[in-house]
């Protein structure tokens, strides 16, 4: 298996969402290897025929006919089928402005638990839905796109279920949030987990406060009081969380240089990152990887 020497490639909306739409869709055969990568949208994708790879921030998920997993701008993977064979999947890319914000949270809230490792339980179903957004998106008739929108969060919510069904569903992607902070600040919390759909999808970037606080629409102080009452952690401490856990994951899926590990994971100065990676994992960005 190759160990990447470069930091994993960012496929930026504009490449792949041309003329400003909010999705695409490919029905694609993998024949080979997809070098380590990230990207700036979700990616949902479905196997059709075949076997092979995901490797999801450094942990390998088999797939067959009828897997199907959804990544969010979180995460970075690799993708190569079983050797001897190829792969044919559908692969609907959106951004998060795509589908409605009551979903946007449920996603984001279960993007921990497992819906990048699931096998779909009615697969006739669910390819009925993917080939009607591939249809629609090539004939582009009037109201295409809210019909495409209405597949797509009908697969989301089938998942979602699935994923809920099976136990995986009780995770929350930002595990320290107070419970008795919610309850008490329960006007706020939806402000709250929009900002932090927002955190999660840049925190690889600089990314300031006033920036979460503008997406929660709360003024700055406020923001940051309610932030952390809902989280338990200071916004910087979060964002910092965050990017150590990318850059844990990334030195141990990657040969990509310490410094570049540091860059890629939102850090400006590598003296930095190596005082606060060893702060949290009681061993330095090298001794990480070295065990």
């Amino acid at each position: 298996m190759t160990r990447y020497t470069q930091p994993p490639k960012r496929l930026k909306s504009e490449q792949f969402m041309p003329h400003r739409t909010a999705f695409n869709v490919f029905y694609q055969t993998v024949r080979e290897f997809f070098p380590l990568h990230w990207h700036e949208f979700y990616e949902l994708c479905f196997v059709v025929h075949g076997r092979g790879v995901n490797l999801v921030n450094g942990r390998k998920i088999e797939l067959e006919r009828g897997s199907v997993f959804l990544l969010t701008p979180s995460d970075f993977h690799e993708l190569f089928p079983v050797e001897g064979e190829s792969m044919e999947m559908f692969n609907v890319i959106f951004s998060a402005d795509m589908i409605g914000e009551e979903l946007n949270d449920q996603l984001f809230a279960s993007s921990d638990s497992g819906l990048e490792a699931l096998r779909s339980a009615d697969f006739e179903r669910l390819h009925r839905e993917f080939a009607f957004i591939q249809e629609e998106a090539r004939e582009g008739g009037l109201g295409h796109t809210r019909l495409i929108r209405g597949a797509l969060e009908r697969i989301l919510v089938l998942l979602l279920r699935q994923s809920t069904r099976a136990g995986a569903g009780s995770g929350s992607a930002f595990g320290q949030v107070n419970s008795e902070a919610v309850v008490g600040e329960s006007r706020h919390y939806p402000a709250i987990r929009r900002a932090l759909v927002y955190i999660h999808h840049h925190f690889r970037q600089e990314l300031k406060l006033q920036e979460a606080a503008k997406q929660a629409r709360l003024a700055t102080n406020y923001f940051s009081e309610c932030f952390r009452k809902t989280t338990g952690v200071t916004f910087q401490d979060y964002v910092n969380e965050l990017r150590l856990r990318f850059a844990h994951d990334l030195l141990l899926a990657s040969a990509v240089p310490i410094t570049e590990v540091c860059f890629a994971s939102g850090y400006n100065t590598l003296s930095h990152f190596e005082r606060v990676y060893k702060r949290k994992y009681g061993v330095s960005p090298q001794g990480s990887r070295k065990r």
